[in-house]
This record gives structure tokens, sequence and C-alpha cells, in this order.
């Protein structure tokens, strides 16, 4: 329990957790979405203690499926670790120090090379 909770917001979000126990993983998006529209107030509470399905986005510029994230995520972009450019774009997004962009450039290799390999596809 969060102490900064009241005792009828604490009922709210166990409630809320309830549901969710319940329903379908596919409709957990939807539902979580419902939650912080009814109970804007536990919205951070709800998004860090529910687990959602990862989405897959299409990078526009290479074309290359990529996982929406928190970790590539501002705002409401997110950075395609393969063009490094953020969909929609951002005008002040922050981007990866060229070292580490030049690790994620062979990490992405690497990885692109294994699951051709071994699974004969991947995301």
């Amino acid at each position: 329990n969060d102490p900064h909770r009241t005792m009828t917001e604490d009922m709210q979000y166990e409630a809320g957790l309830d549901l969710v126990r319940r329903l379908a993983p596919t409709k957990i998006p939807e539902l979580v979405g419902h939650l912080c529209s009814l109970c804007p107030d536990l919205t951070d509470d709800w998004l860090t203690s529910i687990d959602q399905p990862l989405q897959v986005k299409k990078c526009a510029k290479t074309g290359r499926d990529f996982v929406l994230c928190d970790y590539n995520r501002d705002a409401d972009s997110y950075r395609s670790p393969f063009s490094n450019e953020y969909e929609p774009p951002l005008e002040d997004a922050v981007l990866p120090p060229d070292n580490l962009r030049q690790l994620e450039v062979e990490a992405n290799d690497i990885f692109a090379t294994f699951t051709k390999l071994y699974y004969e596809s991947g995301v």
C-alpha cells in the first residue's frame, strides 16, 4: 500500500487490479486506459503495477519492426533503434551519444544474424 493514497484510493486501486486479473490479456491496454480515465490520481500506480503486452512498430525509414517500451520512449514518441529517429518526430529528442549508438548498431546486427540463423525470422 502506498502511504500517500487514501483508503478510498486503496480500494479503487485494488478493485482495478482485481479487474485486470480477471480479464483476458488482450484487453489489458484498453482496461488500463479506462482505469486511468476513471481515477487519474492512480495512473502512475497502475502503469507501474500492471504489465502490458509489448507493442511493435515498423520503422518508417528502414521498414524493420521494433519493440515499443519505456526505454525508447520520449513523451508519445518512440525511437527506432534502426534509424535512430523518433516516430512521430520530436523537436527536442534525446538521442544516445555516438559511442553508445555505435554499440547499438553493432548489437542490432548481431541480433539480426542470430534470429535469422536460429529462428529464421524475428520481430
